[in-house]
């Protein structure tokens, strides 16, 4: 795993499964949920930056509470090859911008050398 850095990140990981009963999805069914189980891979990671953007620390504490997430706005996302279970993959994510009311990340999975997809999205959060 790279270092992390407080305004990106990057980190290794093998998918294992997708779903259990995935042979039996209809094809374009099934790539909707692998395409949505990416933009949330980067999703996901996107907010652990901003929290440790916000916290100026890489430090998990057991006493942290995840973002309040109240909505997601993709505004492009961008699918060059299939990513199945089995696969390795590198997940890239960089904070563009936070305000504490919402954040803009961007993201990639490389799968090897090449890009598989990326995406440019925003959350809004709510305190309390």
């Amino acid at each position: 795993m790279a270092p992390v850095r407080l305004s990106s990140a990057t980190f290794s990981r093998k998918i294992l499964s997708v779903n259990s009963g995935e042979a039996s999805w209809p094809d374009e069914s099934r790539l909707r949920v692998l395409a949505a189980l990416q933009l949330e891979t980067m999703a996901q990671l996107g907010l652990c930056i901003g929290s440790f953007v916000r916290r100026a620390s890489v430090d998990v504490p057991l006493d942290l509470t995840p973002d309040n997430v109240r909505a997601l706005k993709v505004h492009s996302a961008i699918f060059l090859s299939e990513i199945l279970p089995g696969d390795d993959i590198t997940i890239l994510t960089k904070l563009v911008e936070s305000d504490g009311y919402g954040a803009l990340c961007a993201g990639q999975l490389m799968k090897g050398d090449a890009v598989a997809s990326l995406v440019v999205m925003e959350v809004y959060l709510v305190e309390g």
